[in-house]
């Protein structure tokens, strides 16, 4: 499955959030979204939760400094579908 992912922004200013936003194709209702976060050249953890009935998911983040953060949406898999990663979306901090 297709997992995509957009930001309300690319440059923000530091304590400001953002808001990352997408959706899986074919449509996968209410399944479990992780939030990833590179650090170290390592895909993290950051946050969690589920799709719409539509297959959409929003997160509010809010990037811990200034700098470049890489952020990632995992869609899990289940009994029809493997598990989806989106592509990398850089958030810059100023």
């Amino acid at each position: 499955p297709q997992v995509g992912i957009h930001a309300s922004a690319t440059t923000i200013r530091r304590g400001q959030a953002v808001k990352l936003t997408g959706a899986t194709a074919p449509v996968r209702k209410s399944v479990a979204v992780y939030i990833h976060i590179l650090k170290a050249g390592k895909w993290q953890f950051y946050a969690s939760g589920r799709t719409s009935a539509s297959g959409n998911y929003a997160f509010s983040i809010r990037p811990p400094s200034t700098g470049k953060f890489t952020y990632r949406t995992v869609v899990a898999a289940d009994a029809t579908y493997a598990q989806g990663t989106s592509i990398g979306m850089a958030i810059t901090v100023r």
